[in-house]
């Protein structure tokens, strides 16, 4: 018999459900992601656009918010305009107050605590989150879930508040390493199928994912992120709404509905 200890780490078993799986890419082109989910949520329902929250089991990149993506759309815009407004290098070395102050504004608006941990603790059986993050001090990718994983550091799960997430996967996005799309196949082969004779591939309806592209790779150094990308966030707008208006992006969109 299972210990209350290890069920509690997995989710009920799937008994025919049909998985849903998302995965986004962060970063400062992380704009162009949101407007193809919303595309993607308006093809879901037209007229009462779903959260992504409340339509996929796991999602890789966001979440935790359990915001719409109209939302995080609105989010994204105001936290450029305030934190990204300077035309010049910043430098994310640990600590960049207006980033983080940003971030901590609508995590205060959100969850009423600026400081809320990224760790969910509501005991919601709904959507399970995990951000893939950068070692400051190593440079070496991180995974930290709002759920208990066998994958994951669950010391920082215990420690960790979504502003410094937020912030972190900013520096992520000037990498050019940051779809953890394989992470996410693992750990909700982990979390869903743990019955036996369960089989994933059979119960798995969907699974999404939305990158942004490479950038041009640079050494790190001192953890430096250059905003030329900031400074064009009109044109990865426009080249993005672009895109999701040709035939052959709907078809795909289409094949992403589950």
């Amino acid at each position: 018999m299972q210990s209350t200890a290890t069920a509690a780490r997995h989710a009920p078993p799937l008994n025919g459900k049909q998985l849903r799986l998302l995965c986004l890419d962060g970063g400062v082109r992380g704009m162009s992601s949101l407007l193809i989910l919303k595309k993607l949520m308006e093809m879901i329902d037209p007229d009462d656009l779903p959260k992504p929250c409340d339509y996929f089991d796991m999602i890789s990149g966001t979440g935790r918010l359990q915001m719409s993506v109209q939302e995080c759309i609105n989010e994204y815009k105001a936290l450029f305009s305030s934190v990204f407004k300077i035309r010049h290098r910043v430098k994310f070395t640990g600590k960049n107050e207006a980033l983080e102050n940003g971030i901590k504004e609508v995590v205060r608006k959100r969850l009423g605590d600026a400081n809320a941990l990224f760790k969910d603790s509501s005991h919601r059986g709904g959507c399970k989150t995990f951000v893939c993050a950068t070692s400051g001090n190593t440079l070496e990718p991180v995974v930290i879930s709002s759920y208990y994983s066998d994958r994951c550091v669950n010391d920082l799960r215990e420690i960790s508040h979504i502003w410094e997430i937020g912030a972190a996967m900013f520096l992520d996005g000037g990498m050019g390493a940051n779809n953890p799309v394989i992470k996410l196949w693992e750990d909700a082969q982990d979390m869903f199928c743990n019955g036996p004779g369960l089989k994933f591939k059979d119960n798995l309806i969907c699974l999404v994912s939305i990158g942004t592209g490479l950038g041009h790779l640079k050494a790190l150094g001192n953890s430096e992120v250059g905003l030329e990308e900031a400074d064009k966030q009109g044109l990865i707008e426009e080249a993005t709404r672009r895109y999701i208006t040709l035939e052959r992006s709907n078809a795909d969109l289409r094949k992403c509905k589950g």
